[in-house]
């Protein structure tokens, strides 16, 4: 009897384990029909019916959301369709040879007007809103042009506009204020704020390798592929928390060096050395020092350290601290729909009162920073459009300049120029100004070759969102034309970094710098060279290849922090 149980409860947790729901990620794909035509080109969704284009027959279709088999409905205005639209009661169709949106009446099947558009090279269409929206692959725009007459209402970017040729951006659909756009060229769906061209979120799908058409049918996204000539169902839903692929155990071993050329001995030295923490995009395996002999202390932000001090370091002695981390390191990314951003109010007292702080470096109240943050913001009061509007503005007045020294905010913003630790001073004070909490990232970095050093480092900001929490944002590597390319740099980390700083003003070990920090004392001359740097090198197989491409939730480890 008891063996029967046995039987019947393995059995049973069997069935649980196959049927368990399984975890989805952003840009997923769900399920793929396979459809019965050679060319699908454009996809759109009446409220009601479905509709596809086939470039081959030159034929519109309805099809069957569940099996994918169509009927004929029209045969398409034009010989060269592009992509469809619909407002519910009529198609529109584009034509890109003819450089016309066709309007059919969906009830009676029939072409009731030709809208000629100027437009050098238009692709995709999208309705939302009572506009049409249209991109030119020439001048790299998306146009909000009139229904009636084709009038260019407003501009914005494509997604890849930049110093390059855009890319083909087959497909649009309109929701809510955002077009979802699909770009056979880089296997991605950008969402696209319509009112300020900004690209919010990116969905990188590797399994359509050329997409067309899109379209939501009610809130489910759907897009059709060429080449696999299949209906796509693909996921957008996401945690409020970061996601995480591409890992790789990386080795770096962080020193801080000195030589006393002499003549005279020097009377002490401490080095300071940052200890990384268990983060989104780290996992920390292992931390060696050396010396063995350290204090740990902590600064007023929270943040570890490993505390060596040397004494009577004689004319051409040298002394070395070093610490030796094996970290997994991952590619993170926060899928943020800014209508899910709670108000300034749901930020917790304590965070709002730490991370909003003034300190020199930042000067929150000099009028140059209260004055761009009155012109960056205007009246927003979402803490995702405030943050994302002052990445903007800092962007737009400022270029990368690695010139030596940190000067405050408001100088260096009417500079116009700084380095990455400059671009963070000055994000950092406007977002403060603006009441939003941030702080600092420092961190030491794979250049390049997974086998590399890094002596000069690289810092971020983290600015903290309601139902989010930190995120981070980096201003300067984000300054470049492409709205894509800032976006990847907003909400967004590459695997190529160890976190080893987390700080907020000046530390009581660091002052305003980060990973280390040293001082000496001298009765006497002393000469001295000084190096910090840090030596990478790759541990075993380089990426888990089979979860290179997938995003998966990442989960706070259990374990205890170092």
């Amino acid at each position: 009897m008891m063996r029967k149980i046995s039987i019947i409860i393995v059995i049973l947790l069997a069935l649980g384990f196959f049927y368990a729901k399984k975890e989805t990620y952003p840009s997923q794909v769900l399920e793929m029909i396979p459809l019965n035509v050679i060319s699908p080109i454009a996809l759109t969704y009446s409220g009601k019916d479905l509709f596809i284009i086939d470039r081959e027959s030159l034929k519109i279709l309805k099809v069957n959301i569940s099996s994918g088999k169509t009927s004929e409905f029209i045969v398409t205005p034009g010989t060269n369709p592009s992509s469809m639209t619909s407002d519910g009661k009529f198609l529109y169709v584009l034509d890109n040879d003819e450089k016309s949106i066709f309007k059919i009446d969906i009830a009676s099947k029939q072409t009731v007007s030709r809208l000629e558009i100027d437009v050098d090279s238009p692709l995709a269409i999208a309705y939302g809103d009572g506009f049409l929206y249209i991109n030119d692959l020439s001048k790299k725009t998306i146009n909000r042009i009139s229904i009636e007459d084709g009038t260019t209402i407003s501009t914005i970017p494509m997604p890849t506009s930049g110093r390059g040729r855009a890319t083909d951006e087959f497909g649009m659909s309109y929701r809510n204020g955002y077009l979802y756009i699909t770009d056979r060229s880089t296997d991605t769906i950008y969402q696209v704020a319509t009112s300020t061209g900004d690209v919010i979120n990116m969905y990188r799908v590797e399994e359509l390798p050329f997409m067309t058409g899109i379209t939501f049918v009610n809130d489910e996204l759907y897009v059709t592929d060429l080449e696999r000539r299949v209906l796509a169902k693909v996921n957008l839903k996401a945690n409020k928390g970061a996601y995480r692929k591409s890992m790789k155990t990386e080795e770096v071993v962080y020193t801080e060096r000195y030589i006393n050329y002499g003549p005279d001995t020097m009377d002490e030295i401490n080095i300071a050395i940052a200890i990384p923490q268990n983060l989104p995009n780290q996992d920390i395996v292992s931390i060696e020092f050396s010396p063995k002999n350290f204090e740990k202390r902590t600064d007023r932000w929270g943040q570890e350290f490993a505390y060596f001090t040397f004494k009577n370091i004689k004319p051409n002695q040298e002394i070395r601290a070093e610490m030796k981390v094996r970290a997994n390191l991952y590619e993170i990314k926060y899928f943020i729909e800014p209508e899910n951003i709670g108000p300034v109010s749901l930020i917790p007292e304590e965070i709002r009162e730490k991370y909003t702080k003034d300190d020199i470096k930042y000067s929150i109240n000099d009028p140059v920073i209260k004055n761009a943050v009155k012109e960056a913001i205007g009246d927003e009061k979402n803490p995702y459009w405030i943050a994302r509007k002052i990445y903007r503005y800092v962007q737009e007045k400022m270029h990368y300049e690695l010139s030596g020294g940190w000067n405050i905010a408001p100088t260096v913003l009417k500079r116009g120029s700084g380095s990455c630790s400059e671009y963070s001073f000055v994000y950092i004070a406007m977002c403060r100004s603006a009441g939003i909490p941030t702080r600092f990232a420092g961190s030491v970095v794979i250049r390049g070759d997974d086998a590399s050093y890094d002596d000069v480092f690289h810092r971020w900001v983290e600015v903290y969102l309601p139902n989010y929490g930190w995120i981070p944002v980096d201003p300067s590597g984000g300054d470049e034309p492409e709205p894509e390319k800032q976006a990847e740099f907003f909400g967004g980390l590459k695997n190529r970094f160890l976190i080893t700083t987390i700080g907020a003003g000046s530390s009581e070990y660091l002052g305003w710098e980060y990973n280390s920090f040293s001082t000496y004392k001298c009765t006497g001359r002393c000469k001295i060279m000084r190096y910090k740097g840090g030596r990478w090198e790759p541990v075993g197989k380089r990426y888990e290849k089979e979860k290179e491409g997938i995003f998966a939730p990442y989960e706070a480890s259990s374990r205890g922090c170092y």
